[in-house]
């Protein structure tokens, strides 16, 4: 299981709940950092569900280039270890950097990135992937993203260029990380 998302929220209903601790169901979670998000009780690195669940705490502030580094080098360990029989993806879109609640700076290339290299893993490791909407509050970027990342996992060109070129250079302009 998947989950990007600003806070743990969401995901805590059905992975902490349903499968923390449960060596059938890891789970991956990347999320703004708990000690930065009211109400600040879970999404903590430490909670590991018995080493079945990662929680990925970002920085408040993080932008594509912490989001993908860290992605681009997890992601695909985590799926040599557990060679996944299903990738069940929580689209939540509420870390793109014009998010009103939010206190993540992604733009449209972070959840193409992400998307794409769990399609890549995907058809790499023979798995299916099913793909959930999330949440996320900034029009018309929340459908474009689902719109993307479901053509990525099926590896399925999109024409999403000109909005992510869009996007990115304005959510730079926010990241901490970013390289401009």
């Amino acid at each position: 299981i998947r989950d990007v998302e600003r806070s743990r929220g969401l995901g805590d209903v059905y992975k902490r709940q349903a499968f923390y601790g449960e060596k059938e169901a890891v789970t991956v979670s990347f999320h703004q950092d708990p000690n930065t998000l009211y109400p600040f009780l879970t999404g903590y690195l430490e909670e590991d569900g018995g080493g079945y669940n990662y929680n990925i705490p970002l920085l408040k502030g993080s932008g594509d280039k912490s989001f993908i580094h860290t992605a681009e080098v997890l992601l695909p360990l985590l799926f040599e270890k557990v060679r996944p029989e299903v990738i069940i993806v929580q689209m939540g879109v509420d870390g793109y950097c014009e998010d009103s609640i939010g206190g993540l700076n992604l733009s449209m290339k972070s959840y193409d990135y992400i998307s794409n290299l769990i399609g890549r893993l995907s058809e790499k490791f023979d798995t299916n992937i099913l793909a959930l909407g999330g949440g996320g509050f900034v029009y018309p970027y929340l459908e474009h993203a689902w719109d993307m990342e479901i053509k990525n996992f099926a590896q399925i060109k999109h024409n999403y260029e000109k909005e992510i070129h869009k996007s990115e250079k304005k959510c730079n302009e926010y990241a901490f990380d970013s390289e401009g």
